[in-house]
């Protein structure tokens, strides 16, 4: 259920604030008479006292007497003020823009203050919390820009950043905590949701990248793969020794070995030698 910032989500059982909104506000409209009395009563005491018919006693006692009624006033508007307070408080709205993930009491319970009542998820900004090797540490930063994928969405890549990087390592693990947060508009990602995040930190242009499965080897960091070269009329698959770049989790860039453009084998690499005579045939044709 979306809920918007401000919507009401309960009401507490306010009769008792009604009550005290009703007498707080009749007890300022009678401090306001009596405020007024008083004013008259002092302005004519006033004009007695200057004509000679009153005392400075009665002066001083009438100026008082304002005084206190004006205060009066004043407590009164005061507890009315609350009074509205304790009213609009026990109306509870939401906080923010989000979704009722769960809802924690039903209408008639007994509450107390700090029960929950309901789950909210701010559903509009997404975070995302990930474990990367101590290795690429000193690579991520605050900001760095994120890649989101999840499996509900397999076929849309959603843009994120880096929010902030626990300054811990796991100890168990050796791995950071990195937050990252993206914006969740159309609110397709849900909470709990499994995501696979891309962090690039390394870029390289016009870079030769292979498939990771076609690299065979690796021991001492000897790899090869097998090209398919032409000879006469013959296509022979020649084994040949590459160095491996940047490896990410299905693709390796090859810094030496193969240029672009060159026909490597993808399937049957463990049956060939170097030099077989080889038939190119499309996956297609084998199935």
């Amino acid at each position: 259920m979306s809920i918007r910032k401000s919507q009401q989500l309960a009401v507490i059982d306010h009769d008792i604030y009604l009550a005290q909104l009703a007498a707080a506000t009749s007890s300022v409209t009678a401090k306001e008479v009596e405020l007024a009395d008083t004013e008259r009563e002092k302005k004519r005491i006033i004009a007695l006292y200057e004509g000679g018919s009153a005392t400075e006693q009665s002066k001083d006692k009438v100026a008082t007497a304002a005084e206190l009624a004006a205060a009066s006033l004043d407590l009164a508007k005061a507890n009315l003020e609350l009074a509205k307070l304790n009213l609009r408080e026990s109306t509870i709205v939401s906080p923010i823009n989000g979704v009722v993930t769960a809802k924690h009491i039903d209408e008639g319970n007994m509450v107390r203050a700090g029960d929950r009542i309901v789950t909210i998820a701010d559903m509009e900004t997404v975070k995302v919390i990930v474990a990367v090797a101590e290795r690429y540490g000193a690579e991520i930063y605050a900001g760095m820009p994120a890649k989101i994928r999840v499996d509900t969405f397999a076929e849309r890549q959603f843009e994120a950043k880096v929010y902030s990087i626990h300054p811990a390592l796991d100890a168990q693990t050796n791995t950071l905590q990195v937050e990252i947060h993206l914006q969740n508009d159309e609110l397709l990602l849900k909470p709990g949701m499994f995501a696979r995040v891309i962090l690039v930190t390394k870029q390289k242009a016009d870079a030769v990248v292979i498939p990771r499965d076609v690299i065979l080897g690796g021991k001492i960091g000897e790899y090869y793969v097998y090209v398919i070269e032409e000879a006469s009329a013959e296509k022979i698959a020649r084994k040949r020794f590459v160095k491996v770049g940047i490896k990410q989790a299905d693709m390796y860039e090859i810094t030496d070995g193969v240029k672009a453009g060159e026909a490597l084998v993808v399937n049957g690499m463990n049956f060939l030698i170097d030099g077989i005579s080889v038939e190119i045939v499309r996956i297609e044709d084998i199935k």
